[in-house]
């Protein structure tokens, strides 16, 4: 496989990977009965500059010539 493609995917799922922590702490609930999905604005806030990090991080890696 294309290492353009992997790095292509993580630059993708950066914000769902740093997302995650949240999820697991319980700051990201999704209610089934009521059909609802919650998310606090600070978790939001927190999983986008952890997205934009690791994209950072990742450009850093692969992105210079």
């Amino acid at each position: 496989m294309n290492p353009v493609y992997i790095r292509l995917g993580l630059y993708v799922l950066s914000t769902v990977i740093a997302a995650l922590p949240a999820a697991y702490a319980g700051l990201i609930t999704y209610d089934m009965a009521a059909d609802v999905f919650m998310v606090k604005p600070v978790t939001l806030l927190t999983s986008l500059l952890g997205g934009g990090v690791i994209t950072g991080g990742i450009f850093g890696k692969f992105g210079k010539k």
